[in-house]
Protein backbone atom coordinates (compact mmCIF):
# COMPACT_ATOMS: atom_id res chain seq x y z
CA UNK A 1 0.00 0.00 0.00
CA UNK A 2 1.48 3.30 -1.10
CA UNK A 3 4.76 1.96 -1.96
CA UNK A 4 5.12 -0.19 1.55
CA UNK A 5 5.14 -3.77 2.92
CA UNK A 6 2.40 -4.87 5.39
CA UNK A 7 1.66 -7.93 7.24
CA UNK A 8 -2.00 -8.43 7.18
CA UNK A 9 -3.86 -10.02 9.83
CA UNK A 10 -7.70 -10.26 9.78
CA UNK A 11 -9.81 -10.52 12.37
CA UNK A 12 -13.85 -11.64 11.91
CA UNK A 13 -16.29 -9.80 14.43
CA UNK A 14 -19.14 -11.27 15.91
CA UNK A 15 -21.33 -8.22 13.59
CA UNK A 16 -20.02 -9.97 10.47
CA UNK A 17 -17.67 -7.18 10.14
CA UNK A 18 -13.84 -8.25 9.47
CA UNK A 19 -11.28 -6.15 10.90
CA UNK A 20 -8.38 -5.84 8.92
CA UNK A 21 -4.69 -5.27 11.24
CA UNK A 22 -1.59 -4.16 8.73
CA UNK A 23 1.79 -4.29 10.18
CA UNK A 24 4.50 -2.27 8.22
CA UNK A 25 6.97 -4.75 7.77
CA UNK A 26 9.84 -1.86 8.90
CA UNK A 27 8.27 -1.80 12.21
CA UNK A 28 8.10 -5.82 12.34
CA UNK A 29 12.23 -5.79 11.33
CA UNK A 30 12.91 -2.58 13.75
CA UNK A 31 11.60 -5.34 16.51
CA UNK A 32 13.15 -7.98 15.36
CA UNK A 33 16.53 -6.61 15.69
CA UNK A 34 16.41 -5.18 19.11
CA UNK A 35 15.30 -9.21 19.83
CA UNK A 36 18.77 -10.35 17.60
CA UNK A 37 21.03 -7.94 19.46
CA UNK A 38 19.30 -9.41 23.31
CA UNK A 39 19.97 -12.89 22.02
CA UNK A 40 23.41 -12.82 20.30
CA UNK A 41 24.32 -10.64 23.88
CA UNK A 42 23.06 -13.46 26.04
CA UNK A 43 24.48 -15.72 24.08
CA UNK A 44 27.62 -14.43 24.42
CA UNK A 45 27.83 -14.04 27.85
CA UNK A 46 26.56 -17.52 28.36
CA UNK A 47 29.64 -18.32 26.39
CA UNK A 48 31.62 -16.63 28.83
CA UNK A 49 30.18 -18.13 31.89
CA UNK A 50 30.62 -21.36 30.29
CA UNK A 51 34.56 -20.84 29.56
CA UNK A 52 35.30 -19.37 33.32
CA UNK A 53 33.44 -22.59 34.64
CA UNK A 54 35.01 -24.86 32.46
CA UNK A 55 38.92 -23.29 33.50
CA UNK A 56 38.20 -22.97 37.23
CA UNK A 57 35.54 -25.72 38.28
CA UNK A 58 36.01 -28.76 36.11
CA UNK A 59 40.16 -28.75 37.31
CA UNK A 60 39.14 -28.71 40.45
CA UNK A 61 36.37 -31.24 40.12
CA UNK A 62 38.81 -33.59 37.61
CA UNK A 63 42.55 -32.40 37.00
CA UNK A 64 43.72 -31.45 40.47
CA UNK A 65 42.40 -34.70 42.53
CA UNK A 66 44.10 -36.88 39.68
CA UNK A 67 47.68 -34.43 40.25
CA UNK A 68 47.28 -35.27 43.96
CA UNK A 69 47.23 -38.79 42.85
CA UNK A 70 50.16 -39.17 40.96
CA UNK A 71 51.59 -36.67 43.49
CA UNK A 72 50.51 -38.71 46.60
CA UNK A 73 51.97 -42.17 44.52
CA UNK A 74 55.37 -40.76 43.55
CA UNK A 75 55.82 -40.26 47.06
CA UNK A 76 55.55 -43.43 48.04
CA UNK A 77 57.70 -44.27 45.57
CA UNK A 78 60.40 -41.99 46.18
CA UNK A 79 60.71 -42.97 50.20
CA UNK A 80 59.40 -46.95 49.17
CA UNK A 81 56.83 -46.44 51.66
CA UNK A 82 54.52 -49.16 50.36
CA UNK A 83 52.36 -49.87 53.34
CA UNK A 84 51.11 -45.85 53.14
CA UNK A 85 47.42 -45.85 52.58
CA UNK A 86 45.90 -42.78 50.54
CA UNK A 87 43.07 -41.37 51.74
CA UNK A 88 40.13 -41.99 49.33
CA UNK A 89 38.88 -38.75 47.75
CA UNK A 90 35.33 -36.94 48.08
CA UNK A 91 35.43 -36.77 44.23
CA UNK A 92 34.08 -38.71 40.85
CA UNK A 93 33.46 -42.24 41.13
CA UNK A 94 36.15 -43.18 38.66
CA UNK A 95 38.96 -41.29 40.83
CA UNK A 96 37.77 -42.94 44.08
CA UNK A 97 38.07 -46.24 42.05
CA UNK A 98 41.63 -45.54 41.33
CA UNK A 99 42.28 -44.73 44.89
CA UNK A 100 40.79 -47.79 46.27
CA UNK A 101 42.49 -50.18 43.39
CA UNK A 102 45.86 -47.66 44.42
CA UNK A 103 45.39 -49.00 48.13
CA UNK A 104 44.84 -52.72 47.75
CA UNK A 105 47.89 -53.26 45.06
CA UNK A 106 49.92 -51.67 47.85
CA UNK A 107 48.59 -54.06 50.47
CA UNK A 108 49.59 -56.74 48.34
CA UNK A 109 52.53 -55.39 47.96
CA UNK A 110 53.38 -54.65 51.13
CA UNK A 111 52.56 -58.61 51.90
CA UNK A 112 54.77 -59.64 49.27
CA UNK A 113 57.78 -57.78 50.45
CA UNK A 114 57.13 -59.00 53.96
CA UNK A 115 56.87 -62.80 52.90
CA UNK A 116 60.35 -62.23 50.17
CA UNK A 117 61.85 -60.72 53.26
CA UNK A 118 61.36 -63.25 55.61
CA UNK A 119 62.00 -66.47 53.34
CA UNK A 120 65.54 -64.34 52.22
CA UNK A 121 65.81 -64.16 56.04
CA UNK A 122 65.27 -67.89 56.80
CA UNK A 123 67.23 -68.82 53.49
CA UNK A 124 70.31 -66.33 54.83
CA UNK A 125 70.49 -67.80 58.09
CA UNK A 126 70.11 -71.18 56.41
CA UNK A 127 73.06 -70.27 54.56
CA UNK A 128 75.28 -69.30 56.89
CA UNK A 129 74.56 -72.04 59.52
CA UNK A 130 75.60 -74.49 56.02
CA UNK A 131 78.63 -72.44 55.30
CA UNK A 132 80.23 -71.94 59.10
CA UNK A 133 79.73 -76.24 59.01
CA UNK A 134 81.32 -76.34 56.29
CA UNK A 135 84.93 -74.97 57.78
CA UNK A 136 87.76 -77.36 56.83
CA UNK A 137 88.24 -79.05 60.31
CA UNK A 138 91.16 -81.68 58.84
CA UNK A 139 93.78 -79.89 61.07
CA UNK A 140 91.94 -81.28 63.95
CA UNK A 141 92.19 -84.77 62.94
CA UNK A 142 95.41 -84.11 62.13
CA UNK A 143 96.02 -82.72 65.89
CA UNK A 144 94.69 -85.50 67.50
CA UNK A 145 96.97 -87.94 65.61
CA UNK A 146 100.12 -85.86 66.18
CA UNK A 147 99.24 -85.75 69.87
CA UNK A 148 98.29 -89.63 70.30
CA UNK A 149 102.21 -90.14 68.62
CA UNK A 150 103.62 -87.62 71.70
CA UNK A 151 101.51 -88.37 74.26
CA UNK A 152 104.78 -90.35 75.98
CA UNK A 153 107.47 -87.73 74.66
CA UNK A 154 106.08 -84.46 76.16
CA UNK A 155 103.05 -84.74 78.18
CA UNK A 156 102.91 -81.16 79.06
CA UNK A 157 103.16 -79.77 75.41
CA UNK A 158 100.45 -82.61 74.21
CA UNK A 159 98.40 -81.50 77.27
CA UNK A 160 98.39 -77.76 76.14
CA UNK A 161 97.75 -78.66 72.27
CA UNK A 162 94.52 -80.92 73.67
CA UNK A 163 93.64 -77.33 75.46
CA UNK A 164 93.74 -75.38 72.54
CA UNK A 165 91.91 -78.18 70.62
CA UNK A 166 89.34 -78.66 73.04
CA UNK A 167 88.85 -74.87 73.20
CA UNK A 168 87.91 -73.84 69.39
CA UNK A 169 85.85 -76.84 69.62
CA UNK A 170 83.73 -75.75 72.05
CA UNK A 171 84.12 -71.96 70.29
CA UNK A 172 83.42 -73.53 66.53
CA UNK A 173 80.16 -75.72 67.89
CA UNK A 174 78.28 -73.40 70.23
CA UNK A 175 75.99 -70.46 68.23
CA UNK A 176 77.45 -70.49 65.12
CA UNK A 177 74.88 -67.33 63.90
CA UNK A 178 76.39 -65.63 66.46
CA UNK A 179 78.54 -62.45 66.02
CA UNK A 180 81.33 -62.56 68.30
CA UNK A 181 84.06 -59.79 69.22
CA UNK A 182 87.39 -59.43 67.53
CA UNK A 183 89.03 -60.32 70.60
CA UNK A 184 87.64 -63.27 70.96
CA UNK A 185 88.40 -64.18 67.61
CA UNK A 186 92.26 -63.15 68.02
CA UNK A 187 91.95 -65.74 71.27
CA UNK A 188 90.93 -68.53 69.14
CA UNK A 189 93.73 -67.70 66.78
CA UNK A 190 96.54 -68.08 69.02
CA UNK A 191 95.14 -71.33 70.51
CA UNK A 192 95.37 -72.23 66.61
CA UNK A 193 98.82 -71.35 66.36
CA UNK A 194 99.90 -73.22 69.52
CA UNK A 195 98.25 -75.89 67.74
CA UNK A 196 100.05 -75.70 64.38
CA UNK A 197 103.02 -75.08 65.97
CA UNK A 198 103.21 -78.31 67.83
CA UNK A 199 101.83 -80.23 64.58
CA UNK A 200 104.70 -78.95 62.25
CA UNK A 201 107.70 -77.69 64.55
CA UNK A 202 106.92 -74.19 63.84
CA UNK A 203 107.69 -71.08 65.97
CA UNK A 204 105.47 -68.42 64.26
CA UNK A 205 104.99 -64.72 65.77
CA UNK A 206 101.90 -63.49 65.88
CA UNK A 207 101.47 -59.25 66.07
CA UNK A 208 98.36 -57.74 66.93
CA UNK A 209 97.82 -54.32 65.97
CA UNK A 210 95.75 -51.40 66.36
CA UNK A 211 93.51 -50.77 69.76
CA UNK A 212 90.00 -51.22 67.75
CA UNK A 213 89.55 -55.07 68.50
CA UNK A 214 86.71 -54.67 71.71
CA UNK A 215 83.85 -53.12 70.57
CA UNK A 216 83.42 -54.66 66.96
CA UNK A 217 81.69 -57.77 66.22
CA UNK A 218 82.47 -60.55 63.08
CA UNK A 219 80.70 -63.10 62.38
CA UNK A 220 82.57 -66.84 64.16
CA UNK A 221 85.71 -68.18 62.91
CA UNK A 222 86.28 -65.31 60.20
CA UNK A 223 89.72 -64.51 61.00
CA UNK A 224 90.96 -68.10 62.06
CA UNK A 225 90.54 -69.30 58.00
CA UNK A 226 92.52 -66.24 57.14
CA UNK A 227 95.63 -67.21 59.49
CA UNK A 228 95.39 -71.08 58.11
CA UNK A 229 95.57 -70.01 55.01
CA UNK A 230 98.83 -67.92 55.83
CA UNK A 231 100.35 -70.97 57.50
CA UNK A 232 99.37 -74.20 55.01
CA UNK A 233 99.63 -72.17 51.79
CA UNK A 234 102.23 -69.19 52.82
CA UNK A 235 104.50 -70.11 55.74
CA UNK A 236 104.57 -73.83 55.46
CA UNK A 237 105.63 -73.46 51.79
CA UNK A 238 108.56 -70.75 52.42
CA UNK A 239 111.86 -71.14 53.17
CA UNK A 240 114.69 -69.63 55.04
CA UNK A 241 112.17 -67.17 56.82
CA UNK A 242 111.52 -66.59 60.71
CA UNK A 243 107.47 -66.99 60.24
CA UNK A 244 105.50 -63.84 61.15
CA UNK A 245 101.80 -63.34 60.96
CA UNK A 246 100.53 -60.16 61.56
CA UNK A 247 96.73 -59.27 61.87
CA UNK A 248 95.83 -55.16 61.96
CA UNK A 249 92.71 -52.69 62.60
CA UNK A 250 91.94 -49.51 61.73
CA UNK A 251 89.06 -47.55 61.30
CA UNK A 252 87.68 -43.95 59.99
CA UNK A 253 84.20 -43.01 60.28
CA UNK A 254 82.76 -45.23 58.01
CA UNK A 255 84.58 -48.43 58.12
CA UNK A 256 86.64 -50.92 60.32
CA UNK A 257 89.33 -51.97 58.21
CA UNK A 258 90.79 -56.00 59.08
CA UNK A 259 93.69 -57.43 57.60
CA UNK A 260 95.89 -60.67 57.77
CA UNK A 261 99.55 -60.57 56.67
CA UNK A 262 102.32 -63.44 56.73
CA UNK A 263 105.51 -63.55 54.90
CA UNK A 264 105.83 -66.69 53.27
CA UNK A 265 105.13 -67.55 49.56
CA UNK A 266 103.66 -65.16 47.44
CA UNK A 267 100.29 -67.00 45.75
CA UNK A 268 99.17 -66.01 42.42
CA UNK A 269 96.94 -62.71 43.25
CA UNK A 270 94.69 -63.84 40.20
CA UNK A 271 93.97 -67.28 41.36
CA UNK A 272 92.76 -66.38 44.74
CA UNK A 273 90.30 -63.87 43.07
CA UNK A 274 88.99 -66.39 41.23
CA UNK A 275 88.83 -68.87 44.37
CA UNK A 276 86.81 -66.24 46.54
CA UNK A 277 84.64 -65.95 42.76
CA UNK A 278 84.13 -69.44 42.53
CA UNK A 279 80.47 -70.64 44.21
CA UNK A 280 81.74 -74.73 44.30
CA UNK A 281 84.83 -72.66 45.91
CA UNK A 282 82.80 -72.56 49.24
CA UNK A 283 82.80 -76.18 50.19
CA UNK A 284 86.45 -76.64 49.37
CA UNK A 285 88.58 -73.59 49.92
CA UNK A 286 88.40 -71.22 53.50
CA UNK A 287 88.85 -68.04 52.22
CA UNK A 288 86.10 -69.14 49.36
CA UNK A 289 83.42 -69.76 52.96
CA UNK A 290 85.22 -66.69 54.71
CA UNK A 291 84.48 -64.16 51.93
CA UNK A 292 80.68 -65.65 51.48
CA UNK A 293 79.34 -64.68 55.01
CA UNK A 294 81.05 -61.61 55.42
CA UNK A 295 79.02 -60.35 52.02
CA UNK A 296 76.03 -62.44 53.70
CA UNK A 297 76.50 -60.43 57.43
CA UNK A 298 77.82 -57.26 55.73
CA UNK A 299 77.24 -56.47 51.88
CA UNK A 300 79.02 -56.90 48.99
CA UNK A 301 81.78 -54.00 50.01
CA UNK A 302 83.14 -56.29 52.65
CA UNK A 303 84.46 -59.03 50.00
CA UNK A 304 88.12 -60.21 50.50
CA UNK A 305 90.87 -58.85 48.91
CA UNK A 306 94.29 -59.52 48.69
CA UNK A 307 98.12 -57.87 47.65
CA UNK A 308 101.51 -59.27 48.08
CA UNK A 309 103.77 -57.12 50.37
CA UNK A 310 106.95 -55.04 49.51
CA UNK A 311 109.05 -57.96 51.06
CA UNK A 312 106.61 -60.78 50.12
CA UNK A 313 104.00 -62.97 51.43
CA UNK A 314 100.48 -61.89 51.40
CA UNK A 315 97.86 -59.56 52.96
CA UNK A 316 94.23 -60.54 53.16
CA UNK A 317 92.16 -57.72 53.71
CA UNK A 318 88.60 -56.79 54.76
CA UNK A 319 86.24 -53.98 56.12
CA UNK A 320 83.19 -53.69 57.59
CA UNK A 321 80.65 -50.79 58.30
CA UNK A 322 81.27 -49.07 61.41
Amino acid sequence: HEGKKYLMQPIKLNSGWELICLAPYSSINKSLSSMLVLMVTANFITILLLLYFAKSYIPKLISDPISKLSHDIGEVMNRDNYSRQLPVENSFSELTVLYNAYNRLMNHITRLIDRIYTENERARQAEILALQAQINPHYLYNTLDSIGWSMDKNNEEASSVLSSLATILRYSISDPNRLVKISDEIDIVREYINIQEFCYGLNIDLEVAGSMLDGFYLPKLTIQPLVENSIIHGIREASNIKPRIIINASMDENYLYMSVENNGKSPDITELNSIIGDEASITKHGLANVNRRLVIHFGEMSRLSFSVPADGGLTVSFKIPV
